[in-house]
């Protein structure tokens, strides 16, 4: 099986499985949220931090991977043959398709449980989830369109600069709602 084939099984895989379990979160939601009790919030949370961290881990693959691999002289011809780059293709997939369930996964899991998320913004945790699938689109649009020239080069750069710090602020104020979240719940006990 060729990389192209593998990478479509798998996240044609991940995108069924996603899709059953994404329709699961969403067709089994607490319909009358101001009803739960507290403990009921408290387990929620704990699993709403499982979620989010299944998100963080290829998150940071991925922001470590972009960092340190942007020459590409991994999956140049010369070096094709190492059983190392196997593994990182491998990884790389592996990762995307983690990062596409557990994204979707968690933002469903807390604006359909935790009356802290159905109740305040849902902004920031949008473009957490949103801007590395906008990334991609933005650079296949701007491929199509014969935007990805060397005259445009720093604008993409520029462009894409912004775009992650965008996200990052994001995820940051999304990971301080949790830890707000959990301080409420765990203030009175």
């Amino acid at each position: 099986m060729t990389a192209g084939g593998f990478y479509l099984a798998i996240m044609t895989i991940c995108v069924i499985a996603g899709l059953a379990i994404w329709l699961g979160l969403w067709g089994t939601r607490d319909k009358n949220l101001a009803l739960s009790t507290t403990p009921q919030q408290r387990r929620r949370s704990i699993f709403h931090a499982v979620f989010l961290s299944l998100y963080l881990f290829p998150a940071a693959i991925y922001f470590f991977y972009d960092r340190f691999e942007q020459d590409g002289t991994w999956h140049q011809t010369i070096v094709r043959d190492e059983p190392v780059v196997e593994f990182k293709i491998i990884f790389v997939i592996l990762t995307g398709a983690l990062f596409l369930f557990s994204g979707v996964a968690s933002y469903l899991y807390a604006i359909t449980r935790l009356t802290y998320f159905a109740t305040t913004t849902k902004a920031p945790y949008l473009v957490v989830v949103l801007a590395p699938y906008l990334i991609a689109a933005i650079t296949i649009m701007a491929s199509a369109a014969g935007l990805m020239t060397i005259d445009n080069i720093d604008l993409i750069k520029n462009f894409y600069s912004t775009l992650n710090i965008v996200w990052a602020f994001s995820l940051a104020f999304v990971c301080f709602q949790v830890f707000s979240n959990f301080k409420n719940l765990y203030q009175y006990s």
